[in-house]
């Protein structure tokens, strides 16, 4: 294997921006006050890369001489494990109409298949090359790191934000422990932030000056920490990975970088770690974290959590489906955060087990399908992330996982012929 195997893929920088830009605001769904629902930055990104795959690139999809064979597999299974699961949910949700209540599932079946199955296909076309991707998710994850440091250190970014962006949590800008992001902010910003680890893993051991990827890893795990623990400990098992893929496959140069940054800047993150969940009142701004511990929000254990959440016994409603990932139908109530069980009450049993089923062995023939061995390796661990996460939270659903996912898988092994000029 070639020891700096991304060197030598071309990423010219007036393009790099634009990309950048595209991944940013589609895994950072962006929505200014007044803005309506229909026009997110996730969505205005969905409409421009359509427009372009349909004016521009669909008839080389459709050519005979388009010989990625395995993206134009791939993306037609996508598409059709999309249609499943959203034809099927039309038909529950007509015959579950006025009998019951709560947060319809249709809504989410529908992006699924706009945002996932098609967008990764659209998407293909805008990268010559894996190196344009992985900078492009490396740049994108570093200015939102950036924005969460500054909005956990700075109450004028806090304030900014609050006044001007609207955001999905439990808390609002000013109200939260936590650090938020552009557009995510909880559980969701720190998986979204750990997606954006996994391709700077590569670049660290990818490429032959791997320096500025070394500080980038350290800024985005520490915003990790900030934001919350999934992301964070995801980020720790994937350094602990890196370092030891470092250790096999690098050059002496990234091993020395790494070891002698590394040392110095994980020591200085782990003691921020320690600090941050302490209750030393003295450590400056993380005095903030003590009064959600006053009201016992910070004390919560996760797993005790959702065990006490509700979950509707098996029985035809929820073999079938309910229409609702999260609600009452017919006696029957879901409160979940776990996106299985979601999945289980809106889908029903059945359809849950053949989607996840299909979905997982889809990205499990595409991670094997991989040539270089390191890619494969992170990106089987970024797919065991993803199947381990959506037993906290509904995570696929909220389409950033799969993005990168799936484009990564893709990218890698492109034919030279495929390159978009």
């Amino acid at each position: 294997m070639n020891r700096y195997f991304l060197d030598d893929q071309k990423a010219p920088l007036k393009k790099l921006i634009w990309q950048i830009f595209f991944v940013f605001f589609f895994v950072y769904e962006v929505q200014p006050f007044g803005v309506p629902d229909m026009l997110t930055s996730r969505k205005i990104v969905f409409y421009i890369a359509g427009f372009t795959f349909i004016t521009r690139f669909l008839k080389r999809f459709n050519s005979k001489t388009f010989d990625d064979v395995n993206f134009k597999r791939t993306s037609k299974k996508l598409i059709s494990i999309g249609f499943v699961v959203f034809l099927w949910q039309t038909l529950i949700t007509l015959l579950h109409s006025g009998t019951g209540s709560g947060q319809p599932m249709w809504g989410k079946t529908l992006l699924f298949l706009l945002l996932t199955s098609f967008f990764c296909t659209f998407s293909y076309f805008f990268f010559n090359n894996i190196k344009q991707f992985l900078l492009a998710m490396f740049y994108a994850t570093v200015i939102q790191s950036v924005i969460c440091i500054a909005d956990f250190f700075s109450f004028e970014v806090k304030v900014f934000l609050y006044n001007h962006f609207m955001v999905d949590a439990n808390f609002g800008y000013l109200s939260s422990s936590r650090a938020y992001g552009l557009g995510a902010a909880e559980s969701l910003l720190a998986i979204n932030l750990f997606l954006g680890l996994v391709p700077t893993a590569i670049l660290i051991i990818g490429c032959s000056k791997n320096v500025f990827y070394i500080f980038g890893y350290i800024a985005i795990l520490f915003a990790a920490l900030l934001v919350g623990s999934t992301g964070f400990i995801l980020g720790i098992l994937l350094l602990i990975l890196t370092i030891g893929l470092v250790f096999i496959y690098g050059s002496f140069y990234q091993k020395s970088s790494l070891a002698i940054i590394g040392t110095v800047g994980f020591f200085i993150l782990f003691s921020l770690a320690a600090v941050f969940f302490s209750d030393i009142e003295e450590f400056g701004n993380f005095h903030k974290i003590l009064a959600f511990q006053e009201v016992g929000i910070e004390n919560q254990n996760t797993v005790h959590t959702l065990r006490e959440q509700a979950v509707a016994p098996i029985c035809l409603h929820t073999l079938l489906g309910t229409s609702y990932y999260r609600g009452t139908v017919d006696g029957l109530t879901t409160m979940s955060d776990t996106g299985y069980l979601q999945s289980y009450f809106g889908n029903g049993l059945i359809l849950t087990l053949v989607f996840y089923f299909y979905l997982y062995r889809l990205m499990f023939i595409n991670v094997r399908y991989i040539k270089n061995r390191v890619i494969c390796i992170l990106l089987g661990f970024l797919f065991l992330s993803i199947v381990f996460a959506e037993g906290k939270e509904p995570y696929i659903y909220h389409y950033g996982n799969t993005f990168v996912f799936f484009l990564a898988c893709f990218l890698s092994n492109k034919p030279h012929k495929q390159l978009i000029k």
